[in-house]
């Protein structure tokens, strides 16, 4: 019997390693008696070493953002299989993602479309190690067009404030009789065209009513970089786009600006009426 140590390298990769022990004596120099052992078996195990974050640094909204960890032992080799909690914090501190996973699965989150610009952080923590990665949230300008009804509504959808033109189209037909036929046919209008100037906030929602002698139009709207066409049944004396939210913020206006008018008013002959009062009881006494 006998004991002894054996030192393995620091980076010795992991599997298993068969131990071949040879035992002999001598007698001067020559070897007297031997043994040989070939039946031990020593399993290396792989020992986590580093943690990384496989991703995109940059990424634009409405779009999945893949990710995952990889976990390193000694050798450098994958260990995959192993526990990983991602957690996901965007730039203004609030956490969007909590999930466990494996070290080498991938992992998808879907970016809204009005996340907000900047570095969010993405965490991974594995084997008592941690990793952060920071991850670019792009600009994102985008606008949801609608016809509901006579009415085109245009919301901004995006991260960032929606600026910029649109052209709003209202073409249509009309029965008229034919001059030298005794029949109807159908004659185009001519089609009304505006440029709309669009600045919206984050969220913002602006809406344009939809004027023209009863019947089917087609409306378009386009943007530049979307266009959208539907068939509407209008009516109205003429042809036209209104802002309905601008005739109500003057009425706004208008309510407010008679309310207070009638409130001075209000003030100014309670304020007459009791000096009034304190006069002719002062008078009496």
């Amino acid at each position: 019997q006998f004991s002894g140590q054996i030192n393995l390298p620091e980076k010795i990769a992991a599997g298993e390693y068969m131990l071949r022990v040879f035992v002999y004596e001598k007698e001067g120099e020559e070897i007297t008696n031997n043994g040989v052992s070939n039946n031990t078996r020593i399993t290396i195990n792989q020992k986590p070493i580093s943690l990384e974050i496989v991703s995109r640094s940059e990424i634009k909204p409405n779009e999945d953002l893949e990710f995952k960890a990889q976990l390193y032992d000694q050798t450098g080799q994958t260990i995959d299989g192993n526990q990983v909690a991602f957690r996901f914090v965007s730039i203004e501190g609030e956490e969007v993602l909590n999930i466990l996973s494996k070290t080498g699965d991938s992992n998808f989150y879907k970016i809204r479309k009005n996340a907000p610009v900047g570095y969010w952080n993405l965490t991974a923590t594995s084997e008592g190690m941690t990793k952060e990665m920071k991850i670019y949230i792009r600009e994102n300008k985008e606008a949801m067009i609608e016809m509901i009804n006579n009415t085109v509504r245009i919301t901004n959808v995006g991260n960032v404030p929606y600026e910029g033109f649109v052209e709003i189209v209202i073409k249509g037909s009309r029965i008229v009789n034919a001059t030298d036929l005794d029949e109807e046919t159908e004659e185009e209008y001519e089609e009304f065209k505006e440029i709309k100037y669009m600045n919206l906030s984050l969220g913002a929602i602006v809406e344009f009513q939809l004027t023209a002698p009863d019947g089917e139009y087609k409306v378009v709207v386009d943007d530049g970089s979307q266009r959208i066409e539907n068939s509407a049944l209008l009516t109205g004396r003429a042809i036209g786009i209104n802002d309905p939210n601008a005739s109500l913020s003057f009425i706004n206006k208008s309510f407010f600006a008679w309310f207070f008018l009638v409130f001075i008013l209000g003030l100014f002959i309670f304020v007459s009426s009791r000096r009034v009062v304190l006069r002719k009881t002062v008078l009496s006494s």
